[in-house]
């Protein structure tokens, strides 16, 4: 999915310069603190934001209590679009995760800005096709892996889009293992104990700067484990 860029490089997920200026332009301004939740699940609220700077989860939460997180957004990236689009409840609730900056938009200011433009339309459609292909990655990797194989799949996202130097990749903030444990569907202790499995493998180590993985080792068994590489 990595390989989907619209016009003029632009990342999939970014949203588009011209789109960018409309949303500064007429959008809202908003100061995000650490743990602030920008959209709850359910509610009817439609309005859609761009992320200038700061880092957001988008999770759902069971009724036992047990949080999944969906996906990470960041810089550049946009959400709020789907409310707007089905006209219903959000399908889930985003959460900052470090402080930061977003602009809010009516779904009309954001719709009169995309609907004229045949490039900033098509990048839409372009970006709910990625998100798409992306759920559906995730939902088979929940029906057909086991806790430790959907494990390795997420390492490997974890490095995409980072500096490789002889095949390995240094995560500089790595998530914790109950984070990561919330985004495969799986218990803290299960993460731990594959971590340190993979630890004595060699293909993670923790280091000063950060997480340590080799890249190479670690595609080579997703794509075992997958019959395939992942998609990412």
């Amino acid at each position: 999915m990595s390989s989907l860029t619209p016009f003029n490089g632009t990342k999939i997920g970014s949203a588009p310069e011209a789109l960018v200026r409309h949303i500064k332009d007429v959008g809202r301004p908003l100061t995000i603190r650490a743990g602030q939740m920008v959209v709850l699940h359910g509610a009817r609220d439609r309005d859609i934001y761009y992320i200038e700077r700061g880092s957001f989860e988008v999770a759902l939460t069971a009724r036992d209590g047990q949080v999944i997180i969906v996906c990470d957004l960041g810089p550049g990236e946009i959400f709020g679009d789907l409310a707007a689009i089905v006209e219903g409840p959000r399908s889930a609730s985003v959460v900052a995760t470090d402080v930061g900056k977003i602009f809010a938009i009516s779904e009309s200011e954001f719709f009169e800005a995309v609907a004229p433009r045949s490039e900033l339309s098509f990048w839409f459609m372009r970006r709910l096709a990625h998100e798409i292909t992306r759920l559906t990655e995730k939902v088979f990797e929940l029906a057909a892996l086991s806790a430790r194989n959907r494990l390795h799949c997420e390492l490997h996202r974890l490095c995409v889009g980072l500096p490789v130097a002889d095949g390995k990749v240094i995560v500089a903030k790595p998530p914790t293992h109950e984070t990561i444990a919330m985004r495969i569907g799986s218990q803290r202790e299960t993460v731990s104990r594959e971590m340190s499995k993979l630890s004595t493998q060699g293909i993670v180590q923790k280091q000063r700067q950060g997480l340590v993985v080799d890249l190479d080792r670690l595609s080579a068994q997703v794509a075992a484990e997958l019959g395939r590489p992942l998609d990412v």
